[in-house]
């Protein structure tokens, strides 16, 4: 520097170096979409208050990295966000970290020096800090989920009632547990399930899964599954409904031929008392038919050949309910050929414990002839059941 007025002058000009003391710090990402648990190498600038490049900051420097939203969050597995020191050991957010400059510049090296990885997808900001020098705008980034590497369920209820509806939810995660949004469309799945509550229920409905066609899968078998977004959730009745019909512990998994769901674990409950069942229906002779507990066909019986039962009352599915109360009976009458009769009806029930007749009726067919009999045990307030018998 010189100062000159008119013929005056400095005759030795004052020599001065100017330097360009950090006071903030602009970072730059190889990618501004990062998949979670990738590399992304960072580029960290030191500038003095005025925007010039600090050059003099060089060497060793402990920068603390710290970051704000979603992205910044330790994964849904517990898996930390980092950077690499210039050692390249992943240092996690709020530790020092060293970090070598050259000319005001810290640039990723085999990994080090300045790799940021993060594991839970979402918006992030990132930013440096060494004592008063930090990062004036943060760097956003958006992390994106990696590819589907496990199923998860979830149910809308895990102690449903056997007459009702229960919502699955199938969710695809990534290897950190962040929704695989890429895991979308149609795809086949097969749910399984153990435990008594898994199994068909006395009156012979199957358990199952309802697809995305709306139609009930039974345990086991190809199961067609509609995803968004890593997502397979019920709508309008379809796409993941749970019907399990018989009381009792049940335990259900989902695969997709590459990964299966852990177990989710119901506790399923008897529904509502609504029908009159058989139990245990016996015939002098003849052949009793296959499904016979609201509906039964006996044939052969033969002239003055007997049908005996006990009868219940159960849920819609035939699930014995209990504790029905006082002055409940079953009435049996039997319609069609003349010549039958019927004895030990009303047949009563009992108040407490299992709704189920200590005591039976016996049908009695005509002595003589072809016959067809109808009979109908009926019991004011709940669905009658009927058995056919023949000759």
């Amino acid at each position: 520097m010189t100062a000159t007025e008119g013929s005056l002058t400095t005759p030795v000009a004052l020599a001065l170096n100017v330097l360009p003391t950090a006071t903030k710090f602009t970072l730059a990402a190889a990618s501004t979409t990062p998949t979670v648990g990738e590399g992304d190498a960072l580029t960290i600038r030191a500038f003095d208050s005025y925007g010039n490049a600090s050059t003099n900051y060089t060497g060793s420097h402990n920068l603390v990295f710290s970051g704000t939203g979603t992205g910044a969050e330790t994964s849904p597995s517990g898996k930390a966000p980092s950077l690499s020191n210039a050692s390249g050991t992943a240092v996690a957010f709020g530790t020092a970290t060293a970090i070598t400059f050259t000319a005001g510049v810290a640039t990723v090296s085999g990994g080090a020096n300045g790799e940021l990885r993060l594991y839970k997808s979402g918006a992030a900001a990132i930013k440096a800090t060494e004592g008063s020098v930090t990062t004036t705008t943060a760097l956003a980034l958006t992390v994106t989920a990696g590819t589907a590497a496990s199923l998860t369920l979830t149910a809308s209820t895990t102690i449903p009632v056997t007459t009702t509806l229960t919502s699955l939810t199938t969710t695809a995660k990534d290897e950190f547990g962040n929704t695989a949004i890429s895991y979308t469309g149609a795809k086949t799945l097969t749910f399984t399930a153990s435990g008594t509550g898994s199994e068909t229920s006395p009156g012979g409905t199957v358990p199952g899964v309802i697809n995305s066609a709306g139609t009930s899968i039974p345990f086991g078998s190809a199961t067609a599954i509609t995803f968004t977004n890593g997502i397979a959730a019920v709508a309008s009745s379809k796409n993941g409904v749970l019907r399990l019909y018989k009381p009792g512990s049940a335990s259900v998994t989902v695969a997709d031929g590459t990964f299966t769901s852990a177990p989710l674990a119901f506790t399923v409950t008897i529904g509502v008392a609504k029908r009159v069942a058989f139990s245990g229906l016996t015939a002098s002779a003849g052949s009793i038919g296959a499904g016979c507990f609201f509906a039964c066909t006996i044939t052969t019986l033969g002239n003055s050949g007997t049908v005996s039962a006990n009868l219940m009352i159960t849920d819609e599915y035939g699930n014995t309910v209990s504790n029905l109360g006082s002055g409940k009976s079953v009435t049996v009458t039997s319609a069609g050929t003349a010549g039958s009769t019927v004895s030990g009806s009303p047949v009563a029930l009992p108040e407490t414990g299992s709704a189920v007749s200590t005591t039976r009726f016996t049908y009695t067919a005509p002595t003589s002839g072809t016959y067809t009999n109808t009979l109908t045990a009926a019991s004011s307030g709940f669905t009658s059941a009927t058995a056919t018998a023949s000759k």
